[in-house]
């Protein structure tokens, strides 16, 4: 079954370029990497189109998990978002 995707977002927030091309890079490929310069919105712009997210920055248990057994990070709800 393919995956549907729309942006999940806020009434106030205004859509993005890279929201179109990111929800169709992700009904072909398993991963998407989003790489910029700090600040400039990839975690937003990401979180619009996830199912579930890991945060290793900030969550203690997902880094240790992530040193343990990385493959568990990926179980879960998809897409799923692994932040740093």
């Amino acid at each position: 079954m393919p995956i549907v995707l729309a942006p999940k977002r806020r009434s106030h927030d205004a859509p993005r370029i890279v929201d179109k091309e990111l929800i169709s890079l992700l009904r072909f490929a398993p991963a998407v990497v989003i790489d910029g310069p700090k600040a400039c919105g990839k975690t937003a712009t990401s979180r619009t189109v996830c199912a579930s997210e890991v945060l290793l920055d900030t969550d203690p248990d997902a880094a240790r998990l992530y040193d343990v057994s990385p493959p568990r990070l990926l179980e879960g709800p998809t897409p799923r978002l692994l932040d740093e």
